[in-house]
């Protein structure tokens, strides 16, 4: 693959700006104390408190240091409590060391009063404490049974504060600060906190947990400590008089440090669920434009590593990752992708009515230009994708991007159009699976089935493939992969092949071809001349064939979408090819699916991808 050009360079340093603009280190207006050495903020729900990802820097201490550095100010952050990644609130954090015992001393020490305000569904009766042991079970942590010695004692004082019908605003002061604590509790108690998808909250926009208040004796500002060290001169000096026996000293005065509260105002959102709003309200602006930001929050590290000097990522650019995906982020019917400077929203059912609300919402966040495509209410409705009032090939909003473009994705570059009918020609939600294709390609022949615009194929062959074999019944389709092929420069041996997937597989299986690595991402439903196809039990026979024409250890990536397909049938049909292939599978292994593309509270998953290594073979 080709380095990055000077040209590409600075293409990529002018996003990188521009991306700063919009997607700020973070925002002055949330800090609500800094002095003394210690700073304490209103932290944004979606920002995780450590980086979930080791290669994408975007926790919250990362993001304080880089604020701190544009002020000129050292970029030391001290930790000494964390927030889940979804619950917003007050938090503190040390930045000297001075500030660093403070801290200890305070919440390490468990002198602090830690106040939370939580949006139920099902609290009964009146104020109570809730003393149980915590252990961490299959799925996040769990109540311990009385006999088990690795549960940890977790206290929590309950206090509903306001109630309509059986939805209850509480207030829970912790004593303790186990993982999970209050949403672990309270779902014990049959209350769970509204959008906690771990531990069965009832339908919200987000995470309805919210740090309210934090109390601790207030960190010296610069003029105390100052004073604490004349005190402490003055200490050594009476005490060397004591021992002079000199009785005129002066008194000493020691500091005094008042005790502080530091608060932050629930987020509006708290308000509406408790008026039976669990989805944004699409005739409310302002509930659309707190959504928006909250989605921002939580893609910081994605629209930054955009430059090497951005994140960790360095070397491996990323310009383009979903913004918004339904009800994941608390908008129902919307999807929004980011692509360099535009977005491209694809709007269903739910969000279709309100689509001038959306576009105009979207276009006050700051991007050049949007898109809009819009999608039928039935995943099997065919339409033409091309016509105007399905996808409009101009921006919708502010100014069109080129016809077509290089995105970049893990260091590689993609052709995409944004106003190309329905599709751009990269499904972003693949991106962590082709950095593992990437990753593992090296030397394999590899094939790629249903194979679209080819970034599997163009993934292969940046990991060092030794041969790609990409497969689609589109002529557009390949063309475009083809011109990403040489836009990286990959001189990888490269065969493109316009027929059936179906067609192909049955005569590749009767040639008795071999590939080392295998992609298999078809479409829900398909119909072509020969075939017709509907994901279903009709899966058991395509990676049956899959299986087949795997060499012996060899990888099958075998993805779906299809949200009406469980989990775990899925797994029973591809354990079920697997033996009519006559091969024993070494590995069986879900991935999991990238963290811009939520799911919605309470609901699996509709992107299913099974990692299979076929060992060798049994009776074939």
């Amino acid at each position: 693959m080709r380095p990055r050009s000077t040209e590409e360079d600075e293409a990529l340093r002018a996003l990188g700006a521009r991306r700063r603009r919009l997607f700020p280190d973070f925002d002055a207006a949330r800090v609500l104390h800094d002095a003394g050495g210690v700073v304490v903020i209103d932290k944004p729900a979606g920002v995780p408190s450590q980086s979930p990802d080791a290669d994408l820097r975007e926790d919250l201490p990362h993001r304080l240091g880089l604020f701190f550095v544009t002020r000129g100010e050292a970029p030391y952050v001290g930790v000494h409590q964390r927030l889940d990644r979804d619950t917003s609130g007050v938090i503190a954090y040390a930045r000297d060391e001075g500030g660093n015992r403070f801290l200890a001393a305070q919440i390490e020490g468990r002198r602090a009063e830690k106040t939370y305000l939580a949006c139920v569904r099902g609290w009964r009766g009146g104020a109570r404490t809730l003393k149980h042991a915590l252990v961490k079970g299959a799925h996040g942590m769990e109540v311990a049974s009385p006999r088990d010695p690795r549960g940890k004692i977790a206290i929590s004082h309950v206090e509903p504060i306001e109630r309509v019908g059986d939805r209850v605003l509480v207030r829970v002061r912790i004593e303790t600060g186990r993982t999970h604590q209050i949403r672990v509790q309270l779902a014990h108690e049959g209350a769970p906190v509204a959008g906690d998808p771990i531990y069965g909250g009832p339908p919200a926009p987000r995470l309805m947990l919210h740090a309210w208040r934090l109390t601790f004796d207030a960190p010296a500002s610069d003029a105390s400590r100052e004073a604490s060290r004349r005190s402490a001169g003055d200490s050594a000096r009476d005490s060397a008089r004591d021992s002079a026996g000199d009785s005129a000293r002066e008194p000493m005065i020691a500091p005094t440090i008042a005790p502080t509260t530091f608060e932050a105002p629930p987020p509006p959102s708290f308000a509406r669920w408790m008026r039976g709003l669990e989805r944004v309200d699409y005739t409310d602006r302002a509930a659309i434009d707190e959504a928006l930001r909250d989605a921002m929050e939580r893609r910081w590290g994605l629209a930054r590593a955009c430059v090497a000097d951005a994140t960790s990522i360095a070397g491996q650019p990323t310009t383009t990752f979903r913004l918004v995906h339904g009800e994941g982020d608390g908008l129902p019917g919307l999807t929004v992708d980011v692509y360099h400077d535009h977005l491209v929203a694809s709007l269903y059912d739910e969000a279709a009515p309100h689509e001038d609300t959306i576009l105009d919402a979207l276009h006050a966040l700051g991007f050049v230009g949007v898109y809009v495509k819009r999608r039928p209410k039935q995943a099997s409705t065919i339409v033409d994708p091309r016509r105007a009032e399905v996808a409009p090939s101009e921006a919708v909003r502010g100014t069109s991007a080129a016809p077509s473009f290089l995105a970049w994705e893990n260091g590689a570059r993609f052709v995409v159009s944004l106003g190309d009918g329905l599709s751009t020609g990269i499904f972003l939600d693949m991106r962590d699976v082709r950095r593992r294709v990437r990753d593992v390609a090296s030397g394999r022949r590899v094939l790629n089935l249903f194979a679209y615009t080819g970034p599997f194929s163009v993934a292969a062959a940046t990991g060092g493939a030794a041969e790609v074999v990409t497969v689609d019944v589109a002529t557009p389709a390949l063309a475009t992969c083809e011109a990403s092929f040489a836009a990286n420069a990959l001189d990888v041996p490269h065969r493109l092949v316009k027929t059936d997937c179906f067609v192909f597989l049955d005569k590749a299986v009767q040639r008795g071809e071999r590939y080392d690595l295998v992609v298999c991402d078809p479409p829900t439903f398909a119909t072509t001349k020969r075939t017709r196809w509907t994901s279903g039990k009709q899966w058991i026979e395509l990676a049956a064939q899959c299986f087949v024409i795997a060499a012996p250890g060899a990888i099958v990536l075998l993805c779906t979408n299809d949200a009406r397909l469980d989990a775990e049938v899925f797994r029973r049909h591809v354990r079920a090819a697997a033996t009519r292939a006559g091969v024993a599978l070494t590995v069986l292994r879900s991935l999991p699916s990238p963290w811009d593309f939520p799911s919605a509270p309470g609901q699996p998953h509709p992107f299913k991808r099974l990692w299979c290594e076929v060992g060798g073979s049994v009776g074939r």
